[in-house]
């Protein structure tokens, strides 16, 4: 309707602010609406990388990895150079879809491109390689060249430490992110306690629930408990759970 209104008050043209069409594209990329979308892409003269960069993140958001390809294809035909936001959303598409040929090729581009430090892409590529049983070395070295982890980093980390079977190391992992003052969140601990299926799985899942009643974590909520509760029962531990 707001679209529909700018054009009947002829207020549509190269004199509206980059502002609001972004917006307007936000809009519509956020309610599915990619045809409208990409109309509001093409009538824009002054395209920039936040407008492509909308575009890309949302076929990334919906699962769709050939059509954010396409896009990031036609950017960079419209000679707009991408940043690390562009390449993030791709990495993530990439994530989503298990396409992990390609997310290597834009990982290789990151470089050429000295973004390889960027955090929201390190933490897309983490998210990546976690998924992966054959790129524990990938992993690592993605994580080391995070400036400054965030949550999302040292939980993406913490998953693949788990999925490649380094339980111990996972939990070194964790301690060494509150070390550094980076507060965990439910994801970072149902993370965890999924992992626990060692013979030391209760004496994990101990410490860890030790954890959340020593610091009042006020996010236990039904991932955290669940895990525990699973954890617990697993290994008979009925009354702990």
């Amino acid at each position: 309707m707001l679209h529909a209104q700018l054009l009947r008050w002829g207020c549509w043209g190269p004199h509206l602010s980059l502002v609001l069409k972004t917006a307007l594209l936000h809009m519509y990329a956020a309610c599915g609406a990619m045809t409208s979308a990409r109309t509001v892409l093409h009538a824009t003269p002054e395209t920039d990388v936040v407008l492509w960069t909308a575009i890309i993140t949302a076929y990334s958001r919906g699962g769709q990895l050939q059509p954010a390809l396409r896009a990031f294809h036609d950017m960079e035909r419209a000679a707009v150079p991408p940043n690390a936001f562009t390449y993030t959303a791709l990495i993530a598409a990439c994530s989503a879809a298990h396409s992990l040929h390609i997310g290597r090729l834009l990982h290789a581009r990151l470089f050429k491109f000295r973004l390889e430090h960027e955090t929201s892409a390190c933490n897309a590529l983490l998210d990546l390689y976690s998924k992966s049983s054959t790129r524990f070395l990938d992993l690592l070295h993605t994580f080391c060249a995070v400036d400054t982890p965030n949550v999302v980093s040292w939980t993406a980390f913490i998953a693949g430490l788990m999925r490649h079977g380094r339980d111990q190391e996972a939990f070194a992992a964790f301690a060494r992110m509150r070390a550094t003052g980076v507060k965990p969140n439910s994801f970072t601990l149902s993370t965890l306690l999924k992992g626990c299926t060692s013979a030391q799985a209760c004496q994990l899942a101990a410490k860890i629930h030790a954890y959340v009643l020593k610091t009042s974590f006020e996010s236990l909520d039904a991932a955290v408990g669940n895990s525990l509760v699973d954890v617990y029962a697993r290994y008979a531990r009925l009354d702990d759970a």
